[in-house]
């Protein structure tokens, strides 16, 4: 109860008094997921490109799910280089809300990654052959 009580009043005091420090908390850590997830989809492009194994029967071709994944996450990084340079000269074309189209973007793309993947491994999780 204590604990639950510190953690609101800690909130309501950053709320207050440090709203800024919040916001750019919540873009370096929007920033550090993205660029995670990123890595996550480049690892999946080049694991799509080495992973060659013929005695195990496989999906038709990987290349085209590693291309997708290949393209995606360097939008990813892109987009977040962009962001990070938008925020570090104050360009203000986007207006006030340039946290939340930058995560739209994000979300958008990282939706694509795991919409490909769903549908790469489809067999080989969900009805295993």
């Amino acid at each position: 109860m204590v604990g639950a009580f510190a953690l609101a009043m800690t909130g309501s005091i950053l709320l207050r008094w440090g709203y800024d420090w919040v916001l750019d908390g919540h873009a370096r850590a929007a920033v550090a997921m993205f660029a995670f997830l990123a890595a996550a989809a480049i690892t999946n492009c080049a694991f799509g490109f080495i992973r060659r194994d013929t005695s195990a029967p496989r999906r038709a071709s990987t290349t085209p799910y590693a291309v997708t994944y290949g393209i995606v996450g360097g939008l990813m990084i892109a987009f977040g280089v962009l962001f990070v340079l938008w925020k570090a000269f104050h360009w203000s074309i986007l207006g006030g809300h340039l946290v939340l189209y930058i995560e739209f973007i994000e979300m958008a793309l990282f939706v694509i990654f795991w919409s490909t993947q769903t549908v790469e491994r489809w067999n080989e999780t969900v009805f295993p052959e």
